[in-house]
């Protein structure tokens, strides 16, 4: 039976692509990473010819059948290599963007494509690989767009260790060759979903709201009081140390316009952390008996409280 034939009954449209360039370009990287969606850190140099199969649907339910040969990149100058490239319909020139030699010798694994093929030449992309390493980067991409153009080649960048733009490379080889157009939404399916990841300085304590400034000043008396006695219940001051119990008559007002420490705003760089001026005496005086449980001062000894008690007028 003809191969015509066996073209027609098989489901999958058989397309042989080759990838050459020099050793260590990522050849065997870019190959297992679209074929197994695996990477391997450590290099292992490629002796003859590697195998990849990799299925994939192009648009219009065209089912591709994709054979990868990756060509070892001692191969050039070898009596086997024009065997390997014979028949490909489409070619992968690969280099690594860090080694401007790599691209150089492109140059000669052209002229040996171009013999290998008689008749029509196979489909041509240029694919600079290792784009993860673009701060490394010794092939500008004027240079690389230039030999693309010159030698009617499509252009790719690619990444085989973070995957980046693989497939959508093969995809679009895949589609050259069978003549399927691409629409924007086949392209952008194949993009890498990114996320940009920002680093904030720690904020400084002048930066702060108050109650985040507390912990470092609330050992600091206010200025309007001489002992802690006379800290009110709510001051700052015992924010998270104290509990405070106030016990007044009924028929006495309680309230002594005090103002807490979350009605005024204060800077930390500020030493008083009350109003300048005092608050305005009530119109009546007020006897509290103010029972105060502290955790400011050390420990005392067993069978002692902690308890503070004691009476003030406030005029």
């Amino acid at each position: 039976m003809s191969d015509c034939s066996e073209d027609e009954q098989s489901p999958d449209k058989q397309l042989k692509v080759v990838i050459v360039g020099d050793g260590a370009s990522g050849k065997t990287s870019l190959a297992t990473r679209y074929a197994q969606s695996s990477f391997g850190k450590e290099y292992k140099q490629t002796i003859g010819v590697d195998f990849f199969l990799k299925r994939i649907v192009l648009p219009g339910e065209t089912h591709v059948a994709l054979q990868v040969w990756d060509i070892g990149g001692q191969t050039l100058g070898g009596a086997m290599l024009n065997n390997y490239i014979y028949g490909a319909h489409a070619v992968l020139l690969v280099y690594d963007i860090t080694n401007s030699q790599s691209f150089d010798n492109l140059e000669d694994w052209l002229t040996i494509v171009k013999k290998s093929c008689t008749g029509k030449l196979p489909a041509l992309a240029l694919v600079g690989n290792k784009m993860d390493l673009d701060h490394m980067r010794a092939v500008k991409n004027e240079k690389h767009q230039k030999f693309a153009g010159e030698h009617d080649m499509s252009s790719h960048f690619i990444s085989a260790r973070t995957d980046d733009q693989v497939s959508l490379c093969f995809q679009k080889v895949a589609a050259q060759v069978l003549g399927v157009k691409l629409s924007k939404q086949d392209v952008d399916s194949q993009q890498p979903v990114t996320a940009e990841i920002r680093t904030h300085a720690r904020p400084s304590p002048n930066d702060l709201p108050l109650h985040d400034t507390l912990p470092a000043r609330r050992n600091k008396l206010p200025s309007k009081c001489h002992s802690w006695d006379e800290l009110p219940s709510h001051s700052p001051a015992l924010s998270g140390h104290s509990k405070s119990l106030h016990k007044a008559h009924p028929s006495q007002s309680t309230d002594l316009n005090w103002p807490s420490h979350s009605s005024h705003n204060v800077h930390p760089s500020q030493s008083d952390p009350w109003p300048s001026q005092p608050p305005k005496a009530p119109t009546k005086v007020v006897t509290a008996e103010i029972v105060t449980y502290t955790d400011l001062e050390p420990p005392r000894a067993s069978g002692q409280s902690n308890k503070k008690s004691s009476f003030c007028s406030i005029q």
